[in-house]
């Protein structure tokens, strides 16, 4: 019985993840963005300056 616990742990181990496997992931699906009541404070701008240069700018308010 002492050599047969480590197959049977492989086996419980095999059945959780096959069942986890075969789950849905919930980042995944139709989302659909409803802009009524969302509210996007945050604003971030890119302005080119030349070759490999870029202008940031952050604007935003708290919460």
């Amino acid at each position: 019985m002492r050599k047969r616990w480590p197959l049977h742990l492989l086996l419980v181990g095999c059945v959780a993840m096959s069942a986890l496997w075969a789950g849905s992931d919930p980042f995944v699906g139709k989302w659909k963005l409803n802009p009524s009541k969302s509210r996007i404070t945050d604003e971030m701008n890119v302005a080119p300056l030349g070759t490999n240069k870029y202008a940031l700018t952050f604007s935003g308010t708290d919460p």
